[in-house]
């Protein structure tokens, strides 16, 4: 939806993703406390979208939603886990010219999985506060760049400590959204969507990670996500 053809600030260039009508929900708000409709207080909870769409980022540089975290694991979440060609640490990041969907950036994470035994890194990328109810959508540009990377997925961590991965949830072609599980095509960009309501009605979705996890094997991987959405 940003214009590709010239600079144009969005709602969300300060890094956090807001919904186009969020300045009129701020304003509606500070005319009902001027007016002494509303207590006048020092912070305005006004939630950065109010749905369909709840999150959405391209990574775009100054236009849209950023990490909140970078290369940062959730909760210490590494095991047998290196970095890149077996050398420092598994990394998590936006790479511009690089492989991407659309526009120029994308999310990468790569590593080196040391042992042929249960091997996984978790990796926090958004703090969000998502509602989650019967219709709720998550999809994105996926991207592995070899065999092993096909075991990295979006994994979503809920406010009550659950997960995405733990919920029995799957992709909209049946394959579970664990990341164990092998999702895309080397070398191909391939979008995954998950209807993930049916298995997270009632709870609030609190970050979004992106981790690598495998029971087997060991190896270099490497992998980009992009317009990643949270929507319903």
């Amino acid at each position: 939806m940003i214009p590709s053809n010239q600079y144009f600030q969005t709602t969300s260039a300060d890094g956090k993703y807001l919904s186009s009508d969020f300045y009129l929900r701020l304003a509606g708000k500070a005319i009902r406390m001027i007016g002494r409709l509303d207590p006048l207080v020092t912070t305005v909870p006004i939630p950065g979208s109010l749905g369909p769409v709840f999150f959405r980022t391209g990574l775009e540089k100054d236009t849209d939603a950023f990490l909140t975290w970078v290369n940062t694991l959730n909760g210490g979440a590494l095991k047998n886990v290196t970095g890149y060609g077996a050398t420092a640490s598994p990394r998590l990041e936006i790479v511009a010219n690089e492989e991407h969907q659309k526009g120029l950036s994308a999310l990468r994470v790569q590593g080196h999985d040391d042992l042929a035994d249960h091997s996984y890194a978790y990796f926090q990328a958004f703090a969000v506060n998502i509602p989650v109810t019967a219709t709720t959508v998550l999809k994105y540009g996926f991207m592995p760049k070899d065999a092993k990377g096909r075991f990295t997925s979006i994994d979503l961590v809920m406010t009550d400590g659950t997960t995405l991965r733990d919920a029995g949830a799957t992709t909209t072609t049946g394959v579970r959204m664990h990341p164990g599980s092998p999702k895309g095509t080397v070398n191909a960009w391939t979008q995954i969507q998950s209807d993930i309501g049916t298995w997270l009605k009632g709870k609030t979705i609190a970050k979004v990670l992106v981790a690598y996890d495998q029971a087997s094997g060991t190896g270099d991987f490497r992998a980009y996500f992009d317009n990643i959405e949270i929507s319903g």
